[in-house]
């Protein structure tokens, strides 16, 4: 007897546990986090810190490499990287291994630092050493603008206002990780000097410096009456003494000397006080080219991103109110737009998938009573999912919703063969009840088998580390969960309701309910479709279309059934067809296996499809040596190009800036597009508009300029190509120079690469150039001596005019600004003003640094990027059209090996470093998926050769699956390879059920080819039904478009392709290698007449 059939003598019972299951995954529905997708990449450590007017070699030697060789090896490292640039700022970034603990992570290197700290120079101790957690999700972008481009605010007023006024409020906001400014200018006290008014007073930078230091400082003073006081004691009162200096008046009246006769200098007499900015590396405009600052907001990971977004954008609101008339706030980019799109079309494909899937039930069973039972599996299924969902931490994403899409085909499967074999039943005579036990005491074993095989494909990836793991985790947990309680419910849910449905004949309705039932569940769709009654167009074109098919379902019906019966003695005089010519099929079915071989190695592979974000990124690169206000004017003209795009919608644009450091030729902009919707053709996606673009941009002279996509999965890089890293393993025997030669070599090769007349790459470049015009300034350290100036005394002289110096703080408008001292720009323009500077010698005298130094024009790096401590150049590029990122990945590694230059190895970085690391392990996931399955279909059938029959569809399958692949130009990517995965189980399930009944027509005393033919007949209609019900629940998944769609055709055509296949090869195949093999196996391991499938034969051979 079935355990099933108590489900079924208890309907009530029954139905609380189904309804138990709804309630649960309503709940959880809006608690789970939605995100576009999960925390994929490597969780990350950022060490940056700053060292005031040093060159990019002073920084690496003095900063970046000590901090390095500290924090190298803490525990569960991936690799570090680092960029010294020449604006002082070192940033190091330490990447760990998947699944760590961040918070741990950034304790670790904290430590790591602090033992570091010593060794660092003072000024850097002084302006600290910042340690976080790297925020790599960026949740929106906006630049904050003057209305006005004739009359514009200040880029300091902007700043100042922006701090003020939001800064606070947005770290305040829940699930916020990290803000970032660009082109800002954090309020600060400048103290520009004159270095010639300074001399003519005997004065230089460093008296400036220590009178700040003496007379800008905060001096508790204590109290009066306070205790221990006399007796008596009246009254106590705390003694406020102004120590700091808070006005630009008051920084004007420092005093820095006396002159002999008693007067006073002071800073006014040599210099100027100004409320300025930190820095003036980077500069940033909008798409009109007038001046702003621009804003980036990080998502704190595990928080929901709709939620954040909303709380952003409500503090952002909040603060434009706020601001005076003139100044507005543009959202360049919100991931929030791609998130709700991508989710929006995988709701559409589950919706779509749920309805269509419904309907090719109703036809098939043409009674809404039996449809209603495998209808209900799929809402009590996939909500019930999201109660696992969230009890595992996972969120609402792209993954885990592609699962429930997948899952909508598979959790009916179960359900249509329990309501097909139990009418079938109940027209041989037996009452609705007893024809629901016989039913379960039939199927029992081969659900459990069924769903024991999609949970033993899914369970060895559940266990796989790393950003591919992550991937297939989501999608696995998934559909292990959706499939679990589908099976569940096919044990106890369907049969009863089957009874339940089937205990009473009820007429056919008649064309006008049908008509009236088709429009409503038409006008239900077209109002699904539209969102609202907003737009009643979709709802009174879908009632309409279901009004007319609903009117016509009955001949519908009459049509499908002739051509099903029909189909059914095609089938059979096939069936003998093929059983009668079991070598030559035998024959084709192992040139399906070796053609599958060959088309796995012929597909080109990738990582991740790049998608349509709504944004791209642009780089600038200048020539070497040139102001920020030549890379401004670039910036200008790049601005007039990106206002050629109508679907640009607007744009930040930074100039002195880059990804890797600050520079001033370099340059860096966002622009985002219209919405998705508004951009309905292939030329206004966002690959096509980059590609305009980027032939557009040529025409500007005197500068590179290029835009990429962003990649899919953020924390990845800046761009969707791979990225190769060059390292300098040389020890010193290259230069600079020489290893940026042979860089300039391998991209030369790469951009002319055309293996078979077609282009390989699309762009190769690097933004590393070791030919920054520099100025080396050498000191006459003997001269110095004898002059009696102190080198140091000297040194920082120098120091502080050209480089700058932050001092100390002051305390304006409630916030802490910091004060810094340097030369004022016209003393800072020309190489002639470094021989301009005068130092004090021992005596007091002023004597002028041109005594003591030379000065000659040399070239450097502007910065100086390093990798697991080597000296390093980064290689980007991406694949050219036609062309995969694997097959982009093999060509430059290739060129790479050939040019075998001594010293220099090589690693990888971003995207690419997984598809590298995931290479191999596709093939160990196929093997074990399909190894775990075998295993458990040989402990449920207690049979060795079982499994094998059962299998035997699966490597054909996987050929229909990557022929659909190739003839739409996909590459094998890591979503086709879960579909791969998948259909381990898909092409397994057919083959169970034939496997399963001929087993037991066997035991009953059937020959193999009777026992063969008979299950395939009888199998025909639950495998067809079942399988077009899947295709079609996969379709929404092919034809998808809009955000995110890329990945979803990737998925949908390897799942429906090789579907299509699986199916016709089980209806065909399964049954000849079913008799090849019983008839291999000797008579003694067939069981005994009466013996149920599954049961242990006694003394049966393995």
């Amino acid at each position: 007897m079935s355990p099933s059939n108590n489900f079924i003598v208890r309907p009530v019972l029954t139905v609380v546990c189904s309804l138990l299951i709804v309630f649960a995954g309503l709940i959880a529905i809006p608690l789970l986090p939605i995100e576009n997708l999960p925390d994929i990449a490597p969780p990350t450590v950022r060490v940056t810190s700053r060292y005031n007017g040093a060159d990019a070699l002073s920084v690496e030697q003095g900063v970046t490499a000590v901090l390095e060789q500290q924090i190298n090896g803490v525990q569960n490292m991936e690799f570090i990287s680092s960029n010294s640039s020449a604006d002082g700022t070192s940033a190091i970034t330490v990447s760990f291994a998947s699944g760590t603990d961040g918070d741990i992570n950034q304790v670790n290197v904290q430590n790591r630092v602090a033992l570091a700290q010593p060794q660092l120079p003072e000024e850097v101790r002084q302006s600290g050493v910042v340690v976080n957690q790297a925020s790599t999700s960026i949740l929106l972008v906006a630049n904050f603008v003057s209305e006005d481009p004739a009359n514009p605010f200040s880029i300091e007023t902007i700043s100042g206002l922006l701090d003020q006024g939001l800064t606070d409020a947005l770290r305040r906001v829940r699930g916020v990780g990290d803000i970032a400014y660009f082109g800002n200018r954090q309020l600060a006290i400048r103290l520009w000097l004159d270095p010639d008014r300074l001399a003519a007073n005997k004065l230089t930078s460093a008296d400036v410096v220590a009178a700040l230091s003496s007379q800008n400082r905060l001096v508790p003073a204590g109290r009066v009456g306070g205790a221990p006081a006399p007796d008596g004691q009246l009254f106590t009162f705390t003694v406020q003494l102004q120590g700091r200096l808070r006005t630009s008046q008051e920084f004007e009246r420092l005093i820095l000397s006396t002159t002999p006769d008693g007067g006073l200098i002071r800073l006014s007499d040599v210099g100027r006080v100004e409320l300025g900015g930190e820095s003036f590396d980077v500069g940033a405009t909008d798409l009109r080219g007038v001046p702003s600052v621009g804003l980036a907001v990080y998502q704190l990971s595990g928080s929901n991103a709709l939620e954040v977004s909303d709380g952003v954008k409500e503090v952002i609101d909040t603060f434009v109110a706020t601001l005076p008339p003139g100044i507005r706030k543009e959202i360049i980019y919100d991931n929030t737009d791609f998130i709700n799109a991508s989710i929006e079309g995988v709701t559409g494909s589950l919706r779509d998938a749920v309805l269509l899937v419904v309907l090719i039930l109703f036809l098939f069973l043409q009674d809404w009573k039996a449809t209603l039972v495998p209808g209900i599996a799929i809402p009590v299924a996939l909500v019930g999912t999201f109660a696992f969902v969230k009890a595992f931490g996972f969120s609402l994403n792209q993954l885990t919703l592609f699962g429930l899409v997948l899952a909508t085909g598979l959790v009916v499967d179960d359900a249509i063969t329990v309501i097909e074999d139990t009418s079938t039943k109940k027209k041989e005579g037996l009452s609705a009840v007893a024809a629901a036990k016989a039913t379960m005491n039939e199927l029992f074993g081969a659900v459990i088998a069924t769903s024991l095989v999609l949970f033993a494909v899914f369970l060895p990836v559940l266990f796989f580390p790393g950003a591919t793991g992550t991937i297939y985790q989501q999608f696995a947990a998934t559909i292990i969960f959706s499939v679990a309680i589908s099976t569940f419910n096919a044990l106890t849910f369907s049969p009863m309701l089957s009874a339940l449905l089937l205990a009473r004949e009820s007429p056919p309705p008649t064309r006008r309910v049908y008509a009236i039932s088709g429009a409503v569940i038409g006008a239900i769709y077209g109002l699904l479709v539209s969102g609202g009654f907003a737009n009643p167009l979709p709802i009174l074109l879908f009632g309409l279309l279901g009004l007319v098919l609903g009117w016509f379902t009955p001949t519908i019906f009459v049509s499908f059934n002739r051509f099903y019966a029909g189909f059914e003695q095609r089938y059979s005089g096939a069936l003998s067809w093929v059983l009668g010519r079991r070598k030559l099929v035998m024959a084709l079915l192992l040139g399906g296996v070796v053609l599958t071989g060959v088309a796995f190695n012929a597909i080109p592979s990738g990582f991740v499809p790049v998608e349509d974000q709504g944004y791209a990124i642009g780089f600038v690169q200048a020539p070497d040596g040139v102001s920020v206000q030549r890379t401004k004017q670039v910036n200008a003209q790049v601005a007039e190009i990106l206002r050629s795009e109508k679907d640009i919608t607007a744009a930040a644009i930074f100039s002195g800036a880059s990804l890797d450091g600050n520079a001033p030729n370099r340059g860096l902009f966002f622009f985002g597009t219209k919405n998705w919707d508004d951009r309905g053709n292939q030329s206004q996606s966002v690959n096509a508009i980059v590609e305009r673009l980027n032939s557009k941009l040529t025409v500007i002279d005197g500068a590179r300029v290029f835009v990429v996509e962003p990649p899919s999965i953020p924390g990845y890089g800046a761009s969707g190509g791979f990225e190769f890293q060059l390292l300098d393993q040389s020890g010193g025997a290259l230069n600079l120079p020489q290893f940026a030669g042979v860089t300039g070599q391998l991209i030369g090769e790469a951009n002319q690469a055309r293996p078979d007349g077609r282009p390989l790459f699309s762009r190769v470049f690097t933004q590393f150039s070791a030919e920054s015009p520099q100025l080396a300034v050498t000191v006459d350290r003997d001269r110095l001596a004898t002059l009696g100036i102190d080198y140091g005394q000297a040194m920082r002289v120098f120091s502080f005019y050209f480089g700058g110096a932050y001092v100390n703080d002051t305390f304006q408008e409630g916030r802490v600004r910091r004060v810094y001292v340097q030369a004022d720009g016209p003393f800072r323009a020309t190489p002639q003003r470094l021989k301009a500077i005068f130092v004090t010698n021992a005596k007091g005298e002023s004597v002028p640094l041109a005594e003591v130094i030379t000065v000659e024009p040399v070239t450097g790096p502007s910065i100086i990027p390093r990798f697991n401590l080597f000296r390093s150049i980064r290689v980007e590029g991406s694949a050219a059209p036609g062309r995969s990122s694997g097959q982009a990945i093999k060509g430059i590694l290739g060129l790479f090996k050939g040019l075998d230059v001594p010293g220099i190895g090589y690693d990888w970085t971003g995207i690419a470093r997984e598809e590298v690391s995931a290479g191999a392990l596709a093939v160990v996931i196929f093997a074990l998926g399909i190894l775990v399955v075998y295993l458990v279909l040989a402990a449920q059938y207690e049979s060795y050769s079982d499994p094998l029959i059962i299998l035997m569809t699966v490597p054909t399958a996987m050929l229909g699956a990557l022929i659909f692949l190739g003839a739409r130009g996909y590459e094998l990517n890591i979503y086709a390879q879960v579909g791969l995965v998948m259909l381990i189980g898909l092409a397994a399930k057919n083959g169970i059920l034939i496997v399963d009944l001929a087993n037991q027509r066997m035991a009953a005393g059937a020959s193999a080819l009777e026992a063969a033919k008979e299950a395939s007949r009888s199998r025909l209609r639950p495998i067809i039904m079942t399988a077009i019900s899947s295709l079609f629940g996969f379709l929404p998944l092919v034809l998808a478009d809009g955000a995110g769609a890329r990945s979803q055709a990737s998925l949908g055509t390897v799942v429906f392709g090789g579907l299509l296949v699986a199916t016709v090869l089980s209806l065909l195949v399964v049954p000849v290698f079913y008799v090849v093999v019983k008839q291999l196996v000797p008579p003694a391991t067939a069981p005994p007449p009466g013996a149920e499938a599954g049961t242990p034969i006694e003394g049966a051979p393995p």
